[in-house]
């Protein structure tokens, strides 16, 4: 339509069907139609480029909002993965001082992760992490 209407403005015919409408509305002649129309050819280019414009804006603020939607869900997930991998650090350290606490197993070897539990490093004794409060009394 900007195409159209600044071509216009350069000189050249409104389209046949554009005219035809302005004509049957408004009962005019073709050329009195052209007269009246031509004038506000600028006026209507200028609000089509504002409407344009104010659209692309939206958009562009559409889009930052979205990235910064993006970057803020990103940092949560990095948050979350942290607080998760310090918790189960937590976790290990907790349990690793109840196995020194406890000591060694009943051969004298020490404790490693093994599974949901730990494992003497001879491989005989093994206790399920749901057991350590038990061995602690």
């Amino acid at each position: 339509a900007v195409a159209m209407l600044s071509a216009v403005q350069a000189g050249a015919p409104f389209s046949e069907d554009v005219m035809a409408l302005v004509v049957e509305k408004t009962k005019l002649t073709e050329a009195a139609a052209t007269s009246m129309l031509r004038p506000q050819v600028h006026r209507v280019i200028e609000g089509m480029q504002g409407a344009v414009d104010a659209e692309n804006e939206r958009r562009e603020r559409e889009r930052q909002l979205q990235e910064r939607l993006r970057l803020v869900a990103e940092e949560a997930e990095r948050q979350r993965i942290v607080a998760e991998a310090n918790r189960r650090a937590e976790e290990q350290r907790r349990v690793a001082e109840r196995l020194r606490i406890c000591g060694r197993c009943p051969m004298g070897f020490t404790w490693h992760p093994c599974g949901s539990g730990w494992r003497c490093a001879g491989g005989s004794h093994y206790v399920a992490r749901d057991q350590l409060p038990n061995m602690m009394m």
